[in-house]
Parts: C-alpha cells; structure tokens; sequence
C-alpha cells in the first residue's frame, strides 16, 4: 500500500474489527451455545484461506530458504506493481557473527 493511503487502509482494518466486536454481543444472544458461538465467529477466518494462495512469499523467507531466483521474480513484480525497475541485484549469502546478541 503506497503511502498517501496507508492511513486510510489501516483505519478500515480497525474499523471492520471495531463492527465484528460490537456486533458479538448480538450474535451471542441469539447463538446461546459458546461452542457454536465460537465456531460462528472462527468461520470468518476461513475467508482468508484463499489469500494464502494469492499472496507470493516474502523475498526473505525465499532467501533465507535458497529460493534465489523465486525471490527474484517476487521482488521483480513488486517493482513493476510499484512502477519501478529491479535492475541488477546480487543476492550473496550473509553470515552471521556466533554468540548472543548485545
């Protein structure tokens, strides 16, 4: 989401959430049994199922996984959603220092 409307897109998030919990007390009068009350309101989840197949994986996960060139195409269709052009980019492996973090 682009900055000049990320604000905008986060309120909604906040608001849809804001109508689900003030909507469940009315649900809960007329769906008496918490078991089923519970599933009624895990069933909205099952609408994001279909996202997990839409959305690409992270370039990270990619990289850290060895998945260089998937990475690749993941960050070239990012750039061209953005209007922009990957260019010529060098993925090379990053060691980390052993011993705990300061």
């Amino acid at each position: 989401v682009g900055p000049n409307v990320r604000g905008r897109v986060g309120l909604v998030t906040h608001c849809f959430f804001t109508a689900g919990l003030c909507l469940l007390p009315a649900v809960a009068y007329f769906v008496r049994n918490w078991r089923v009350l519970m599933a009624f309101s895990s069933l909205s989840a099952l609408l994001y199922l279909p996202v997990c197949y839409w959305l690409p994986e992270s370039p990270r996960w990619l990289l850290v996984h060895g998945k260089h060139e998937e990475a690749r195409t993941v960050l070239e269709s990012m750039a061209e959603a953005n209007g922009t052009h990957l260019g010529e980019v060098e993925f090379t492996a990053h060691q980390q220092e052993e011993g705990p973090r300061p």
